[in-house]
């Protein structure tokens, strides 16, 4: 399935932030991680967190075809809590699982 594009307001431009497996597996590769670990994502540092972050930017701009024009440290002087907090909702929104719900059958009715 197909996930709506998310973008978030960086030095002044829309930049998109695109969680998916390959931002994923590359910043578990960058610092070791098993891709179990990023289910405690709120126990990262605040380095992981700010590459964890920088990551999805970077998958984002090259699902876009651009490439980014800040690196992890500029990315730093941007990142308050309220980005980081719209960050961490779009992780949630893009890494959760689209399960469509069985709709219920209708029981059939016990003939007396």
């Amino acid at each position: 399935m197909i996930r709506p594009k998310r973008f978030i307001t960086l030095f002044g431009n829309e930049v998109r932030i695109e969680f998916n497996f390959n931002a994923l597996a590359e910043f578990c590769e960058v610092f070791g991680l098993a891709y179990v670990d990023i289910d405690n994502v709120s126990a990262f540092s605040p380095k992981k967190v700010r590459a964890f972050i920088f990551q999805a930017l970077a998958e984002g701009a090259r699902l876009e075809d651009k490439k980014l024009d800040f690196d992890e440290t500029k990315l730093g002087e941007v990142l308050f809590a309220d980005e980081i907090g719209e960050c961490m909702k779009i992780y949630v929104e893009q890494s959760r699982p689209n399960i469509k719900k069985k709709e219920d059958k209708p029981t059939k009715e016990v003939e007396k």
